[in-house]
């Protein structure tokens, strides 16, 4: 018999066995000096990013150097030989801005005086860099935050296994990071995140970094924000002046007599900070400056010129009138984020829609970078990649900034960024296009080593798609032809579509149609049916959450719908034209969810059902009350808008609560309130709660359960399982054990969007529930997140098909709509949407958007 102890022993080198095991399924080591010493990639279409451009052939790798590529090379008999015929090879992508490898205190540390070294907050045993390779990532950049004017210095790493901070280093001391116009905090003393990391080399702790006592606000005032150009003006003013007293005695003498340079005097001490700032000074190493606003960007460039610095610029949001200025100085840039994603800094929000097309010219050389707070943001980058080709930028230049160009802009371009003779051996293996997420990765290699080898068929591109215009006006009867539509099933068809009185009179592949009838060629654009999104607030969260009581049963989300909200607005132009409109996750009973059309004067789809939540959002709520102060004359803004102050905590408190309190519901019993309300009132409360439960019950009418862990998903279940209900999942976030309850039950999934703190094993879960059969949808995001979700998971392993429906007609079933939705048939309303390439590709957007045989939305 084994002790307590041994058994704890005995599991943990069990679970360290299995946990050795999946990690070698999923990172291939490199071929074995004893196999042999080189590798050959043989067959692929190769982006060599060199000016021999693109060429179909071999590249040959060894020890850990490019030794050969082009269409002639012959691999030696005795090389590792792999097949990549049908794919393409990219130099390793660059995030020339990521939080890789950071402690998550040192990733928001500045300073205001250049001090920190930001090898100082690496974690060498942090584990993301295998989220993060995964999607063909190999370097990235790291520095300290920007919310210092004068934080420190940046570094270059590599992507991959690792033992120290040695390991990883590409590029020590890479750039030294300030900012305008930023927000600047100050941090307690003692309390920086570098402060308790200590020097690599086991000095003693780096001394607190001093701040200017200025507070976040400081950047709304222009005032201000050029006293931050007076900083940096007067921190280089210092260095120049220790410049000159330094450099009598560290240049050599000059005399025939080749004397030794002067001794310094004893007061005279070296400064690590200035020192590493005086290469700055000289052009040795760039500056990485953010700035966003026109006189930020023009202070920016008056103090590249005055000190003749090597500047590198980020952020450049709205630089307005200062466009011009970047042109003519072919500033170097690091762009991005070019998705919204929730841990986007503020101020990058609200960026004009030409952005950034406005301060990029033919010449312009700029980096792509995620600019995310979180180390597996980096994963990411080809999804900012793919935004950013949807906003008009060529392909070819974007996959350049993630390659060659930010390669030469980090200063790693002699050895990173192109597939030539001489350069280390990093390289991808997209299954296609690399600057479309949704293709997924077929080989990884680093240093001349294979970290990822995935067994996936390439995927050709099926190429661009005509530029369509519609006139803004249709006439009642017209038709549409084209090349390209996409059917049910993910496939493209011609096709021929009569569209009469807002409805869809007649569609087939050969429909006749009479001469007198107008007809629309598409050529090869891609007509789709308007998606649909599966579960969604539509931005209208604080007009249908009360959290007065647990129990919501009576709000309808209907009565707050606003067809002219930004949000509704937003997802028409995002080529959606159905959603179901569902209450927030405040109430345990949250209320009925309704389908609505998008961009109608008739939006009511019907009634789809009553949405519970069991997640933390709704446990231990605590009431709200009107403030005393607030003083607006609109009640609704008072009462959802923030005005508000915390009451008592209600019932329930735990996940055991909000099933008791659902059960009691679903039993026809009407949960205790503590509000007064007069009989009446209540009685009409409690009469709308009782008819849209029975409709559940009786199954005309969908169970929504929003319920992301284990334990969560688990009580869902057994809620449906016990009283027979046409359940839906919203938002799991573990799926892999439920999968044959799900299937047994007949319960499918709307699925959340993609979050940059997501794990893989999330969205690969997601991929193999639609391969066994289980329904998936996707929703409750904007129309750019909702589609991200669909492209991620079928990179990382769901079918096309699967993924099309579930922006179609599975999240029309899943969500109680009518069968219509989600559809071109005959008689339905003519709802759709006309693409430059397939939905499922982020790069491309609705040119042109119809809802009722009209035009609401299109691409000027």
């Amino acid at each position: 018999m084994f002790t307590p102890t041994q058994r704890l022993l005995r599991l943990a080198y069990l679970g360290c066995a299995v946990g050795l095991l999946a990690f070698s399924f999923a990172f291939a080591e490199a071929p074995s000096p004893e196999r042999s010493p080189t590798l050959a990639l043989v067959g692929a279409r190769i982006l060599t990013q060199t000016d021999a451009g693109a060429i179909t052939g071999t590249v040959l790798i060894h020890d850990g150097k490019i030794v050969a590529v082009g269409p002639a090379v012959a691999a030696p008999s005795d090389a590792t030989r792999i097949d990549v015929t049908g794919f393409v090879i990219t130099p390793g992508l660059i995030d020339a801005r990521s939080t890789l490898w950071l402690q998550a205190a040192a990733a928001k540390e500045s300073a205001g005086d250049a001090g920190l070294d930001v090898l100082d907050g690496i974690d060498p045993n942090d584990e993301d860099w295998k989220e993060v390779i995964r999607q063909g990532v190999t370097t990235v950049y790291v520095q300290p935050a920007n919310s210092g004017i004068f934080g420190g210095r940046g570094a270059v790493l590599r992507v991959g296994p690792a033992e120290t901070v040695e390991e990883i280093v590409v590029k020590a001391s890479a750039a030294a990071q300030a900012a305008l116009g930023t927000a600047v905090a100050s941090a307690p003393a003692g309390q920086t995140a570098f402060a308790g990391f200590g020097r690599r080399g086991g000095g003693p702790p780096l001394p607190d970094p001093v701040q200017p006592p200025l507070s976040p606000t400081a950047i709304n005032n222009s005032v201000i924000r050029y006293s931050h150009y007076v900083t940096l003006k007067q921190a280089f003013d210092a260095v120049k002046q220790y410049d000159s007293e330094w450099k009598k005695y560290d240049e050599p003498a000059k005399s025939a007599a080749g004397e030794k340079p002067p001794t310094p005097p004893a007061r005279m001490k070296r400064d690590a900070t200035k020192e590493f700032l005086r290469k700055v000074l000289k052009g040795e190493l760039p500056l990485r400056l953010e700035a966003h606003r026109d006189d930020d960007v023009r202070n920016a460039l008056r103090l590249a010129d005055e000190y003749h610095l090597k500047v590198v610029l980020e952020g450049l949001s709205d630089p307005g009138f200062a466009a011009e200025s970047l042109a003519k100085h072919q500033v170097r840039m690091v762009l991005g984020p070019f998705v919204e994603f929730e841990d986007v800094p503020i101020y990058r929000k609200d960026r004009p829609a030409d952005w950034p097309k406005t301060v990029l010219t033919p010449d312009t050389r700029w980096a792509l970078g995620t600019f995310s707070g979180q180390p597996r943001g980096s994963r990411l980058l080809r999804v900012h990649a793919a935004a950013a080709v949807a906003r008009g930028i060529d392909p070819d230049r974007v996959l350049r900034a993630m390659t060659r160009d930010a390669a030469e802009i980090l200063g790693v371009g002699d050895r990173l960024g192109v597939i030539a003779e001489g350069k280390q051996a990093d390289l991808v293996v997209f299954a296609g296009n690399p600057t479309d997420p949704s293709v997924p990765v077929r080989l990884v290699v680093s240093g001349g080593k294979v970290l990822v080898d995935n067994k996936v068929q390439s995927a050709p591109e099926p190429g661009s798609a005509t530029a369509v215009r519609l006139p803004n006006k249709l006439p009642k009867k017209y038709t549409l032809r084209t090349r390209r539509f996409l059917t049910e099933d993910g496939k493209y068809q011609p096709a021929t579509v009569l569209i009469e009185n807002g409805r869809i009179g007649g569609f087939d592949t050969a429909l006749k149609i009479s001469d007198d009838v107008p007809t629309f060629d598409l050529g090869t654009a891609v007509l789709t049916p308007g998606l649909v999104a599966g579960h969604s607030q539509l931005g209208l969260e604080a007009l249908i959450d009360d959290p007065a009581e647990a129990d919501a049963g009576q709000v309808r989300a209907i009565d707050a719908f606003d067809p002219q909200h930004r949000a509704v607005r937003e997802l028409v132009a995002g080529g959606f034209t159905s959603a179901l409109f569902a209450p927030g996750s405040v109430n345990v009973v949250a209320g009925s969810a309704t389908g609505v059309r998008l961009g109608t004067a008739a939006p009511h789809l019907g009634g789809a059902g009553v949405k519970f939540v069991l997640t933390a959002n709704s446990r231990g709520v605590a009431r709200a009350t009107p403030a005393a102060d607030s003083t607006t004359d609109d009640p609704i803004v008072n009462a959802f808008r923030g005005r508000m102050r915390s009451g008592p905590q209600r019932y329930p408190g735990s996940l055991a609560g909000q099933v008791e309190l659902i059960e009691q519901v679903l039993s026809g019993k009407s949960p205790e309130s503590e509000l007064y309300l007069p009989t009446r009132v209540r009685q009409q409360i409690q009469t709308e709660r009782h008819l849209h439960v029975a409709a559940v019950l009786e199954q005309k009418e969908v169970a929504f359960f929003e319920a992301h862990t284990r334990a969560e998903v688990s009580a869902a279940l057994q809620l449906i399982d016990r009283f027979k209900l046409r359940g839906v999942l919203v938002g799991p976030e573990e799926i892999k054990p439920f999968v044959n309850e799900l299937k047994r039950l007949n319960v499918g999934m709307i699925a959340a969007p993609t979050h940059v703190a997501d794990y893989d094993p999330q969205v690969q879960e997601l991929g193999e529930a639609a391969a066994a059969g289980v329904p998936v949808a996707f929703g409750s995001a904007p129309a750019q997140e909702m589609r991200i979700a669909a492209a991620m998971a079928v990179n990382a392993g769901m079918s096309r098909e699967a993924a099309w429906r579930g922006l179609t007609t599975t999240a029309a079933r899943l969500s109680g709509m009518p069968s219509q939705a989600g559809r071109i048939v005959v008689g339905a309303p003519a709802d759709f949407a006309i693409w430059g390439g397939s939905p499922l590709d982020v790069r491309s957007r609705p040119l042109c958007v119809v809802v009722d045989g009209k035009v609401v939305s299109s691409i000027p």
